[in-house]
């Protein structure tokens, strides 16, 4: 290829990389999303750098406070689409059409696990789980649960009375311990 045609070859495929930008963002798809709130998306680099500004905790309690829906595009190719109150979710996920998981649960579990698997193998698990979370089996739950959230509570108080005794500003206490042995203790008292 010659020299003097590469600033023509550039230009071509600037071109045709505008020119598919373009056709996407006035696409049905583009126009549907766009249309729920959230914040404007810059061409190409999409809300990059709101998430860039903010961490993804006070991204998420502040939008989810405004509405209920709202999207966020990672680059200006793909859209996030976050749902936050319940009965928007409930449609979605007691379907059965939309049992097939994105590949981004990939990263989250592992290939066996059920929010990964569909189709037979999902229907098997599902159905071996499925008696575990019925109404009557839970009810008998209900008193371990509530006498061990009571001792969380007291074992909390002692912590933080200890604590702002000696000492008069705000301090951070771990309670990894405390959950942990919740997670426990109601199979050692079944």
């Amino acid at each position: 290829m010659d020299e003097s045609n590469i600033p023509i070859a550039m230009t071509a495929l600037a071109g045709l990389i505008g020119g598919y930008y373009w056709v996407w963002s006035r696409s049905r798809f583009v126009r549907l999303i766009d249309a729920l709130p959230g914040p404007n998306p810059l061409p190409l680099l999409g809300n990059l750098l709101h998430l860039l500004k903010f961490s993804p905790d006070e991204m998420l309690l502040g939008m989810n406070h405004r509405h209920p829906i709202y999207k966020m595009w990672i680059s200006r190719f793909f859209p996030v689409v976050f749902i936050a109150h319940p009965e928007l979710c409930k449609p979605i996920l007691s379907s059965n059409k939309y049992v097939t998981r994105p590949r981004e649960y990939l990263f989250a579990f592992s290939e066996n696990s059920l929010p990964i698997l569909t189709g037979k193998p999902w229907k098997k698990r599902r159905r071996m789980l499925n008696p575990a979370f019925h109404l009557q089996n839970l009810n008998g739950f209900v008193d371990i649960f509530n006498d061990l959230s009571l001792d969380c509570v007291a074992k909390i108080e002692l912590i933080i009375l200890g604590t702002a005794s000696s000492s008069s500003g705000c301090q951070e206490i771990d309670v990894h311990p405390i959950m942990s042995l919740l997670g426990t203790i109601p199979c050692q008292r079944i």
